[in-house]
């Protein structure tokens, strides 16, 4: 069963501005694959191995949670990462606008999700958009040029964008390759469901 989770998708014209960044990132060392760029995304809710039963429930509370939420401008800056710094696994681009608004459409959904039969993500909620992921320790070098990357670029947002919709999306594994995500229901921001 694919992993399942309720997302901002980055405007196609938002990730293809950052895919220069993505490959310097690759660049560093062969332990380090950069997501897709048509795959770029803030996930909201995390629902892992969501059953199909639950779908139209999650469809329920997505449509409404997002009717009760206006558009917003978002925006991402300078880099971070997950996990320790010889071996971070997830690099991310942060939020300096947009930030509360997506905590705000997070705790929403986390309520409402739980009493359609999901459980809470006990892990806090940190909005991030997932630039790349690494596999093992990386060598001294790639970690120096990964830090002078992290300081780089920090005194302005790098995308700005509109966010208008909340998608259900999954993953879909491709061995060798990125992730995937296939969108299985999207919802308006700022438009009440019609009872």
């Amino acid at each position: 069963m694919p992993t399942r989770f309720l997302a901002v998708l980055v405007p196609p014209e938002a990730s293809l501005r950052l895919t220069p960044r993505l490959l310097a990132l690759e660049a560093l060392h062969p332990a380090i694959r950069a997501v897709r760029p048509d795959g770029m995304h803030l996930t909201v809710q995390f629902l892992g191995r969501a059953p199909d039963s639950l779908l139209a429930a999650i469809a329920e509370v997505g449509q409404r949670v997002a009717g009760r939420h206006p558009p917003f401008q978002l925006a991402l800056d300078g880099l971070g990462w997950f996990g320790p710094r010889a071996r971070p696994n997830i690099i991310w681009l942060g939020i300096c606008r947009g930030a509360a608004e997506l905590a705000e459409i997070h705790e929403d959904l986390a309520m409402e999700l739980v009493g359609a039969g999901l459980p809470r993500d006990p892990r806090p909620y940190r909005a991030h958009c997932t630039l790349a992921r690494a596999r093992g320790e990386l060598p001294p070098a790639a970690r120096t040029c990964l830090q002078e990357q992290l300081r780089a670029g920090l005194d302005q947002p790098l995308e700005q964008f509109l966010v208008q919709e909340i998608q259900l999306l999954e993953s879909i594994s491709i061995p060798g390759e990125p992730n995937r995500y296939r969108a299985l229901s999207r919802w308006p921001l700022g438009r009440p469901a019609e009872t």
